[in-house]
C-alpha cells in the first residue's frame, strides 16, 4: 500500500537528522531540542527558532506532562506542508521531526504561529504513541490527527489550519460513504486520504478526523483533547460509520 511507501520515505529522512551532528542544541529537563544547520534563508534566526520550540514545549507541558523526548528541526521544502512552510512527523513516542521550508522564511507568523502549531500537534502524537499508539486503520489515523489538531487549538487558541476544513459541502456525502467503507478495511492508503495523492480531495482525512473529534467534544462537555490523548479511536466512531 502507498501508506507503507510513505512511511518508508519518511523514515529514510531521519538520516537528514541522525546522520550528522546538530548545529545547535538545547536541553529542557529530560527533553532535547536539536537544530540542524539552517538554510541560508534562516541563518541568524537560530536562537529565534530554538526559543519558539522551547516556549511551545513549555506551553504543551502545562496541559500534558512529558519527558525523555527529542524535537529535531531541519530545513527541507519537500517535507514542509505546501503553502504552510512547516511540516512534522512523529515516528515514535520519543522523537518529533520538524521541517522548515527555506522558501517560507519571510512568512510573518512562521515562527510565532505555524511552527508552534505543528510542534504542539506532533507532541500530542508522541504522547498518543505511548498509549494506544497512532493506529493502523483509517479511523485510528483520522482520530489521532483530529485529536492532535484539537489539542493545538486547546493549547494555542486562535483559528485552526486549512487542513481541518478542507472539504466542500458537495464533497461531504460521497467522502463519508467512501470513508465508512475504508474504515472497515484492514489497510488503507494514507497518502490518498491525507495528502490527496489519488481521487480523494486533499486533506480529507484531517478534516474528517477534526470533525469527528469536534462532535465528540460537543457531546461530552468537560472533555478536552489533552484528557483524551489515550482514548481509543472506537470511542469517536460517528453515526455515519456502521458498526
Amino acid at each position: 500500500m502507498k501508506r507503507f511507501a510513505l512511511v518508508a520515505a519518511l523514515l529514510s529522512s531521519v538520516c537528514t537528522f541522525g546522520c550528522r551532528s546538530p548545529s545547535h542544541e538545547r536541553q529542557l529537563g529530560s527533553n532535547t531540542i536539536r537544530l540542524y544547520s539552517p538554510a541560508t534563508a534562516f541563518q541568524g534566526k537560530e536562537d529565534a527558532i530554538l526559543e519558539s520550540v522551547a516556549a511551545t514545549m513549555e506551553r504543551v507541558s502545562r496541559a500534558l506532562d512529558f519527558g525523555n523526548l527529542s524535537v529535531d528541526v531541519a530545513f527541507d521544502s519537500r517535507r514542509a506542508i505546501p503553502g504552510y512552510g512547516v511540516g512534522g512527523y512523529t515516528p515514535n513516542a520519543e522523537l518529533v521531526l520538524i521541517w522548515l521550508d527555506p522558501k517560507a522564511s519571510d512568512t510573518p507568523d512562521l515562527l510565532s504561529r505555524r511552527l508552534p502549531w505543528i510542534i504542539t500537534h506532533e507532541l500530542h502524537h508522541a504522547l498518543r504513541w505511548r498509549n494506544p499508539g497512532y493506529g493502523s486503520t483509517l479511523l485510528e489515523a483520522m482520530i489521532s490527527e483530529g485529536l492532535a489538531d484539537h489539542f493545538a487549538l486547546q493549547v494555542l487558541g486562535g483559528s485552526a489550519p486549512p487542513w481541518t476544513s478542507a472539504l466542500s459541502s458537495q464533497d461531504v456525502a460521497s467522502i463519508h460513504e467512501r470513508a465508512a467503507s475504508a474504515m472497515a478495511a484492514a489497510r488503507y492508503d494514507h497518502s490518498e486520504w491525507f495528502f490527496g495523492n489519488g481521487s480523494i480531495p486533499r486533506w480529507a482525512g484531517y478534516t474528517l478526523g477534526f470533525e469527528m473529534v469536534s462532535a465528540y467534544l460537543e457531546s461530552h462537555p468537560g472533555s478536552t483533547p489533552a484528557a483524551l490523548v489515550s482514548t481509543h479511536a472506537a470511542e469517536f466512531r460517528p453515526r455515519w460509520v456502521p458498526e
